[in-house]
């Protein structure tokens, strides 16, 4: 799998958080959409140490592992540890 594939499903994670911001704004908290998104960053903060893990041998900037990975998840370390993204 290529880089664009990796990037389109970080795009994907991003329209997940903008339509739950969206939501919140509107006054509707309680949507699925918002449920999912909160869902996304608990399941990715529990991925930190994973992401720690897997980019131990490549010098990877600690922020960078944490920001990326709190934000995208899987979709950000994984091809991070294949090369295609810089850490």
């Amino acid at each position: 799998m290529g880089r664009s594939f990796w990037m389109l499903l970080n795009f994907a994670v991003l329209a997940v958080y903008g339509y739950a911001a969206f939501c919140i704004f509107n006054g509707d908290a309680l949507n699925p959409g918002v449920i999912v998104a909160v869902l996304f960053l608990v399941a990715h903060v529990l991925e930190i140490p994973i992401a720690a893990l897997a980019l131990r041998g490549m010098n990877a900037s600690w922020f960078k592992t944490i920001f990326g990975t709190l934000i995208f998840g899987f979709t950000w370390w994984i091809p991070a540890k294949k090369g295609l993204y810089s850490v």
